[in-house]
């Protein structure tokens, strides 16, 4: 994984909402070995992330969700679904496998 700073322009552009964006999309992540289910992870995060920035308000910003967790058949599989905005506002995916068909 090679991780990039995108220092200009600031802020950066959006990459989830405009339909046109060119280039880096987004990380995903696969937490189907971790999580029982998006929904109770998510709400675990904010939970946490809720507490961070109550302790380091200087440190943590709000989490930003810009996808709640849903289904979404990819192949032969349904997956949950999640996406939630990094410090500059790009978008990180998360999914989880439900079944194969």
């Amino acid at each position: 994984i090679e991780l990039i700073e995108i220092p200009q322009p600031k802020p950066a552009p959006d990459a989830f909402g405009d339909e046109h964006y060119v280039g880096y999309y987004h990380l995903s992540f696969d937490l189907t070995d971790t999580a029982t289910d998006l929904p109770s992870w998510l709400h675990h995060l904010r939970e946490n992330f809720a507490e961070a920035e109550k302790a380091n308000p200087e440190q943590f910003q709000p989490l930003k969700v810009l996808l709640e967790p849903t289904e979404q058949m990819i192949g032969d599989r349904i997956w949950e679904v999640a996406f939630i905005a990094d410090a500059d506002g790009l978008p990180l995916e998360f999914i989880r496998l439900q079944e194969t068909t």
